[in-house]
């Protein structure tokens, strides 16, 4: 006989870091609390979310998934990609038979999420930004629970789920996984020279490295004293590299395209660079790291400028306004780092801030709500 207990949860997951990194946080905690309760990941087929399972120990589930951006242009490829990926997520959903699934958010969650509200299948949504994606918002008609990051964000939830108030969409935070909860090993020496940390997201940025390196070359004597580590994006490192080398007359700067375990790094940084992507600013916040933040004007919503207020106005982040070429957002670099790159009690007030807004319990509320769903599963 089959049990609740005995019957997997599953995660619906992917199309980038920022939709993974939150269901490993949860899945892991879950598999913490019971070695026997299967927990499992679906995310897309692509490369960066079968780059980021693979560093990980769970079995890699892929289903195709089609952003549904490419409509208009491939009207026809990406209906029948739809399909496609449904029917898998739908096979999927009868041969595993979950307790509950846990949609992240994105294009990548979709098909999943679909089959498991056809299926009669328990299931919750996690919503990482101020401004909910697309699939949050529709889904969340159907959804036990709507895990929710900002208070602000339950305004853009349909009127059906705003009556149901707090009880349907708590404000449980953004779970982080462990390694940014747990205290260092290690206290940073300050022997060596403070740490600048550039990161571009789980798939880079190629205008926020342009920018940055457009300012840095032209002004490298601003940077001395400083270490620099440059999460590029895939392929971008080798050309970042190559075009830094009179940069490193100056500085110890290293170009790399992706942190697979970025925890330690992001303790030793005395500041940070990078998009507004919510489950960064969430991992950032948790350790309390000041940040200067590039919003990507061109995600969804423009869910990332949203993101980026919402923590300026809490003194918790500086904003850098992408251009409209990577020489006017260099100009914003100037506004912006000379002051933070000489004051230790600027980039302390703006630690202490962003810290402020951390909710480190997020991962436990959410593993809490999981469980009670998969126990009243049946």
């Amino acid at each position: 006989m089959t049990t609740s207990a005995s019957r997997p949860i599953l995660f619906a997951a992917g199309g980038s870091g920022g939709h993974l990194f939150p269901a490993i946080a949860v899945a892991d905690e879950l598999r913490r609390r019971s070695a026997d309760r299967p927990v499992q990941i679906v995310a897309s087929d692509r490369a960066v979310d079968r780059a980021i399972l693979a560093s990980t120990s769970y079995p890699p589930i892929h289903l195709p998934a089609v952003s549904p951006s490419r409509l208009w242009r491939h009207p026809i490829s990406t209906l029948r990609g739809s399909w496609q990926a449904y029917r898998a997520a739908r096979q999927l959903i009868r041969a595993l038979a979950p307790a509950v699934v846990i949609g992240c958010g994105g294009f990548a969650s979709a098909p999943l999420v679909t089959a498991a509200i056809r299926a009669g299948v328990p299931m919750c949504l996690l919503e990482q930004n101020v401004i909910p994606g697309r699939a949050t918002v529709w889904f969340s008609r159907w959804a036990t629970k709507v895990c929710l990051s900002f208070k602000e964000t339950r305004n853009w939830l349909p009127a059906s789920v705003q009556r149901r108030g707090e009880s349907a969409s708590p404000v449980t935070g953004t779970p982080v996984r462990a390694e940014f909860l747990s205290a260092p090993l290690d206290e940073p020496t300050t022997a060596r020279p403070p740490l600048l940390v550039i990161l571009g997201g789980s798939q880079g940025s190629t205008h926020l490295n342009e920018s940055f390196l457009e300012w840095a070359m032209q002004r490298p004597p601003e940077l001395a004293g400083w270490r620099v580590v440059h999460q590029t994006g895939a392929g971008d490192d080798v050309s970042v590299a190559a075009r830094t080398a009179p940069l490193r007359e100056f500085i110890d700067y290293q170009a790399v395209s992706f942190l697979p375990a970025p925890a330690a790094l992001y303790r030793e940084a005395a500041l940070v660079i990078g998009r507004a992507g919510a489950t960064s600013l969430a991992e950032l916040a948790c350790l309390g790291k000041p940040v200067v933040l590039l919003p990507l004007p061109t995600a969804a919503r423009d869910h990332q400028t949203a993101n980026a207020r919402w923590y300026a106005e809490r003194g918790a982040a500086q904003i850098v306004a992408e251009g409209p070429t990577p020489t006017d957002t260099a100009h914003g670099w100037q506004r912006v780092f000379p002051p933070l790159l000489t004051d230790a009690d600027q980039r302390a007030a703006l630690g202490q801030a962003i810290q402020a807004t951390a909710l480190p319990e997020a991962v436990q509320q959410i593993a809490d709500l999981i469980e009670e769903l998969a126990a009243r599963a049946t």
